[in-house]
């Protein structure tokens, strides 16, 4: 169970232990909540800091088209329905 779910459940069962006048419960319940929420921050943390270390990619975003080839008509410079790039006949 991830842990935001965990946090969820322990806080309802904190509030039922509190209705239902078990402190002791509640006291409890509390702490797993403050380890929880602990783990969250550590987690949150780790999180941040490997996207902070990750490389960014300078790359064309998808479905885009390269310059020479928006120019040749979808088709590389040098295929063979364009012609020879250096200018001659196929």
């Amino acid at each position: 169970m991830g842990l935001e779910l965990q946090l969820v459940e322990q806080v309802e069962q904190r509030e039922r232990a509190t209705v239902q006048h078990r402190p002791e419960d509640a006291a409890r319940i509390e702490e797993e909540i403050e380890e929880l929420t602990e783990e969250m921050a550590r987690t949150a943390e780790q999180v941040a800091k490997a996207d902070a270390e990750s490389p960014v990619i300078d790359a064309p975003e998808a479905g885009t088209v390269a310059l020479g080839e928006q120019a040749a008509g979808g088709y590389g410079l040098g295929h063979p329905l364009q012609g020879d790039p250096e200018g001659g006949p196929a």
